[in-house]
C-alpha cells in the first residue's frame, strides 16, 4: 500500500535503513502530534474569549499538523515518497489533503492485486484557503474588505475544534487497538 508518488520511485527502502530511522520518525510523529495538542488547547482559550477567527485558525493548523504526522507515519513505513515527506513540511494543501486520504483497491475477479493511497490536494487547497481567511482581511471588490471575524462564526469555530479533538481521538485509539501508526493503523 503505497501512494502514487511512491510507486514511481521504485526502489523500496530496504529493512535496515526502514529501522534505522524509524525511532527518529516515531518522535517526530509524536511531536507533531504534540504540537496538535497545544494548538487545539489554545485554539479553545481563543473561542472560550470569543476570539473565533483566531481559535478557528489555530485549530486548522493543528489539523495540518495532524496531517504532517500521518505523512511522517506512512514515510515510516514506506508508504509515502521522500518528496511527500518534504513537502508536508512546507504546503498546506498537502496536510490537509492527507488527512482525506484514501486506499483505492485493484481488484481481478476477488483477489486484490494492488492498493493505493489516494488523495486531493485541490480539496487540501480549499481547506488551506480557509485558514487564511481564518487570520488575515480580505480584499474584495471595490477595495471592500473582510475581516477574519465577519467570515469566521462561533459555530464554524466550535465545529472545527470539536472535528479536531474528535479525529485524535479517533487515531489513537486506533493505534491502541493496532499498535500501530499512520494507514497501517486504520486498514490492519
Amino acid at each position: 500500500m503505497k501512494t502514487e508518488k511512491r510507486k514511481r520511485v521504485g526502489a523500496k527502502r530496504t529493512p535496515n535503513e526502514i529501522l534505522q530511522d524509524m525511532m527518529k520518525l516515531g518522535e517526530l510523529y509524536e511531536a507533531c502530534m504534540a504540537n496538535s495538542g497545544r494548538l487545539l488547547e489554545a485554539a479553545k482559550v481563543l473561542g472560550k474569549n470569543g476570539y473565533y477567527a483566531q481559535a478557528f485558525f489555530l485549530a486548522l493548523t493543528a489539523w495540518e499538523e495532524i496531517g504532517k504526522a500521518q505523512v511522517v507515519a506512512d514515510y515510516s513505513e514506506d508508504c509515502v515518497s521522500r518528496e511527500e515527506f518534504d513537502k508536508a513540511f512546507r504546503e498546506h494543501s498537502l496536510k490537509h489533503a492527507y488527512l482525506s486520504r484514501k486506499v483505492e483497491l485493484t481488484t481481478s475477479g476477488n483477489t486484490v492485486t494492488d492498493a493505493t493511497i489516494t488523495y486531493d490536494v485541490k480539496r487540501g487547497k480549499e481547506l488551506a484557503k480557509w485558514r487564511e481567511h481564518a487570520l488575515y482581511v480580505s480584499l474584495g471588490q471595490d477595495f471592500d474588505s473582510f475581516s477574519p471575524d465577519a467570515q469566521i462564526s462561533d459555530k464554524q469555530c466550535q465545529n472545527i475544534i470539536f472535528e479536531v479533538e474528535g479525529y485524535t481521538q479517533y487515531l489513537r485509539h486506533m493505534e491502541y487497538i493496532t499498535e500501530r501508526i499512520g494507514i497501517k493503523s486504520l486498514t490492519k
